[in-house]
């Protein structure tokens, strides 16, 4: 993923997947925002055969496919939160695309769960997580956690939201 060791290609992430019975590698590429371009894909695949690969084994490099996800959400935040919700959207955006940057091959897994997803819960937390002011988010789309193929990087689509400020209650 160096670009000095990789001929100069922007890619953020690898997964390598091998089989020890037939020396045949899989190498499935993404970068910051997704798929790689063709020009990355062969550069790194150069790179790995001329670095990596040994005579005994096969290699397949190629880019993961982008599978977006588009996003509605409603934030209820307290109405001292100091924000315009302009401010407040901008900041969901910037923080479910840091999230999206750097999503891994294949979806989130967790132990027990084969299938990667993006889970829906998850993405609440990325939102509600923009103010200690924030105490509900309601996310519409997608309506449950989304299931992804095996060589899917999740990347971040259109994202439209609701924000409603509520009345600070007495206690703070």
């Amino acid at each position: 993923m160096t670009p000095a060791e990789n001929g100069g290609a922007n890619v953020t992430r690898a997964d390598v997947r091998g089989d020890t019975t037939n020396g045949h590698v899989d190498v499935v590429l993404a970068g910051p925002s997704g798929a790689v371009s063709s020009s990355d894909r062969d550069l790194v695949e150069e790179a790995l055969v001329d670095k990596v690969i040994g005579p005994v084994e096969t290699l397949d490099v190629f880019s993961a496919s982008n599978n977006v996800q588009n996003i509605v959400y409603d934030l209820w935040v307290y109405d001292d939160v100091n924000l315009d919700s302009d401010t407040l959207k901008a900041k969901v955006d910037a923080r479910l695309a840091l999230l999206f940057s750097v999503a891994p091959i294949g979806g989130w897994k967790k132990t027990g769960d084969a299938s990667g997803k993006v889970w829906k819960n998850l993405l609440e937390s990325v939102i509600r997580s923009v103010t200690t002011r924030s105490f509900e988010v309601e996310v519409s789309s997608p309506a449950a956690d989304v299931v992804l193929d095996i060589n899917d990087v999740p990347t971040k689509g259109t994202v439209g939201g609701t924000i409603h400020f509520e009345t600070t209650p007495a206690t703070g």
